[in-house]
């Protein structure tokens, strides 16, 4: 999210250490998802802490706290919202890099297929997951090939649309945090129909309603960044660490602990972060140009690194599955660093420039609607 000196809001929103965070959690992603290949391609292999986070969704609720916390933090007044020019602002922002990386997949998965044996697992290839792709639900109704990272974005997507949809019909009334309460009420129901049916389908249900929990503290926290003082500051984090660190030790000790209890401990403790984490000093240059480069980086190698990691596997000429491994996670985050940075800059460029066209009539006329009242009282 740019900085702008005149938009007091979107710079309230932005911190350095947020574009950090971001890298490393998609870092992280890539990292789980190495060492799922590995594990296939030698199943003696074992580590503890990857077998927890193999699957990606604790990280993937930190993207969704960061998400929350920046889009609640940068909306502005909720008296001056203009739902078409968000929903335009959020699309434009995840679908340009989305599709580039859909096209790149389907040739990759093209050449995968005729020249090396692409093997289905881990990631199966379905044509009919297509169209899942392309009507973005692919995280409801599976991902296709080496896009399986994407899933996460059919649920980012609802998150921008319910939130949008509630700012549009409630207004000024709206806070996330009462929003955030409401939402428990979904989520346990959803909760206790997986505990209950347990499948592939009962999950599904389930992750919508806890990623927009999820992404709503970080909305909460957003809104809460101005209301504590030092003292209550320090007595919410006192009572945060003591419920929520040992429930997250637990979830990293005891792989039977479910998924969803990491992640939302994870979430909490992470969205209180940002109160602090917005206090830290401002980066220098040379510290704001990294963290900038890393934040920019972190969208093409979430999207991106499926197609490298089954690349490995296909034609990596080490025998070892470890060395592959590795490979895949330094080639990946490699490939975001020098080539996905100028493909995002690029497209935020464009974006940029489509929206100020798209909507500078709408900005003029509501210019006009706030000087006329002021004209006429002068008058």
């Amino acid at each position: 999210m740019p900085k702008t000196p005149t938009d007091t809001s979107t710079a309230a929103a932005f911190l350095w250490p947020i574009d950090v965070l971001r890298f490393a959690l998609a870092f992280m992603v890539v990292c789980g998802h190495a060492y799922e290949f590995l594990h296939l391609d030698r199943p003696e292999a074992y580590s503890h802490f990857f077998e927890r986070i193999e699957s990606g969704g604790l990280w993937v609720s930190g993207f969704f706290v960061l998400s929350g916390w920046c889009i609640v933090a940068g909306s502005g007044s909720p008296e001056h919202f203009d739902f078409r020019r968000y929903l335009a602002a959020r699309l434009t922002r995840i679908l340009p890099l989305y599709l580039f990386f859909l096209v790149a997949v389907l040739v990759a998965e093209a050449i995968f297929a005729h020249h090396g044996g692409r093997s289905p697992e881990p990631w199966i290839v379905h044509p009919w997951t297509l169209l899942a792709q392309l009507t973005m639900t692919q995280g409801l109704f599976g991902p296709f090939g080496a896009y399986n990272p994407s899933w996460s974005l059919t649920h980012e997507i609802a998150c921008y649309l319910v939130w949008g949809l509630l700012v549009a019909a409630v207004g000024r009334r709206l806070r996330g945090s009462t929003v955030l309460m409401v939402a428990v009420a979904p989520l346990v129901a959803a909760a206790a129909v997986h505990a209950t049916v347990h499948d592939e389908t009962s999950w599904a249900v389930l992750t919508l309603p806890l990623y927009f929990f999820i992404w709503l503290l970080g909305g909460a926290a957003a809104e809460s960044r101005d209301a504590f003082g030092d003292p209550a500051r320090r007595r919410l984090l006192f009572v945060v660490l003591t419920i929520f660190v040992p429930i997250l030790i637990w979830f990293a000790a005891d792989l039977r602990v479910p998924d969803t209890v990491g992640m939302i401990a994870f979430a909490v403790l992470l969205a209180i972060s940002l109160l602090w984490l917005q206090h830290l000093p401002p980066a220098g240059p040379r510290l704001e140009a990294v963290s900038r480069r890393l934040g920019l980086a972190s969208y093409p190698l979430y999207l991106g690194h499926g197609i490298v990691l089954v690349a490995t596997t296909v034609y990596c000429t080490p025998e070892d599955p470890l060395v592959r491994a590795v490979s895949a996670v330094l080639f990946s985050s490699g490939l975001a660093l020098v080539f996905g940075v100028p493909l995002e800059r690029a497209g935020l460029a464009w974006r940029s420039r489509w929206l100020r066209r798209t909507f500078a009539k709408d900005r003029s006329d509501e210019t006009s609607r706030r000087i006329a009242p002021t004209a006429r009282a002068e008058a």
